[in-house]
């Protein structure tokens, strides 16, 4: 499923907390891993957990996981850090972009803290995002992916990315829809029940039609979204949350919309944000990891499984 996976290193060293998870998609899929830091145009130094030697370190890891990796430092030359990371994403053409998160839900931490959610609005690609915590113990597979629907148009291309990760690592899948307060008040209450229901139904019958084990559950009031989400998650005890995502680029979406921030900063599970559809946009064919089929792809990176370094 996936060719190449960027994992974004931060001065916190949060984005380690995503390597199990990194290692486990890697390893299925075939995918070269490429991990950046980025440094300090003026001092030419990378904060603690970004630097050179940092980097290096979680390209042993990978490399000793079975995963080919290599490493980029970058500098941000006046720009912001996401701004980096969206560059070097674009131009490595990554499938799915790792990064950690201090996890903070206020206001001060859109504005300041949140690289992880400011890089996430300027990707089209997948968006894997882990809230930061206590030092991995392995890399367990996947096998329960938490799928959460809406109505929104993201929601078919949610669905098929959470169709395709479950039938790559042979996971169960649980689809859940949070009944919300505003589709109440539109339509009322039955209607609402009704409609979240046949959301379930529909996407249980397109996955389970392709042979994979589905549940599924409406999440009921009270609360807002994020709380049933990440309280749902503790209780299918999921691997990995599956979310569909509007990524709005601006404070005032950032601030109002971004369910996905929320439930970051309330669940240590990786919550993974489905690729952003782009108008007009053809998504290549993925036909399986070589000996499965021909597979399209941008190119090796990591032409040493020792290279360790930057541009």
């Amino acid at each position: 499923m996936y060719r190449r996976i960027l994992l974004a290193l931060d001065r916190e060293g949060l984005a380690e907390r995503a390597l199990p998870v990194v290692i486990a998609l890697a390893r299925r899929s075939l995918a070269e891993v490429v991990v950046v830091s980025v440094r300090d145009a003026e001092t030419g130094l990378g904060p603690a957990g970004a630097t050179a030697e940092a980097t290096s370190a979680v390209v042993a890891r990978l490399e000793s996981e079975g995963v080919r990796a290599c490493a980029e430092v970058m500098s941000t030359h006046a720009r912001s850090v996401a701004s980096v990371i969206v560059e070097a994403a674009r131009r490595l053409h990554a499938d799915l972009v790792a990064l950690g998160s201090r996890g903070r839900g206020d206001l001060a931490g859109l504005l300041l803290g949140s690289v992880g959610h400011r890089a996430a609005a300027g990707l089209d690609c997948q968006v894997l995002l882990v809230r930061g915590g206590d030092s991995d113990t392995g890399s367990p597979p996947l096998t329960t992916l938490l799928f959460a629907i809406d109505d929104s148009g993201e929601a078919a291309g949610a669905l098929e990315t959470a169709g395709r990760l479950a039938r790559e690592h042979e996971a169960a899948v649980v689809v859940v829809h949070a009944l919300e307060q505003n589709a109440v008040d539109r339509h009322g209450y039955a209607a609402a029940f009704d409609e979240g229901r046949a959301l379930l139904d529909g996407a249980a019958e397109q996955l389970g039609g392709s042979g994979l084990t589905v549940d599924t559950e409406l999440l009921l009031f009270p609360g807002p979204v994020a709380p049933r989400l990440a309280a749902a998650a503790d209780d299918w005890d999921a691997d990995l949350v599956v979310l569909g995502s509007r990524r709005p680029s601006e404070l005032g979406g950032l601030l109002l919309g971004s369910v996905a921030h929320d439930l970051v900063r309330r669940t240590p599970r990786p919550v993974l944000l489905a690729e952003r559809p782009r108008a007009g946009a053809v998504r290549p064919p993925d036909t399986g990891p070589p000996g499965r089929g021909q597979r399209p792809s941008p190119g090796p990176v990591c032409s040493s499984w020792n290279r360790a370094g930057g541009s």
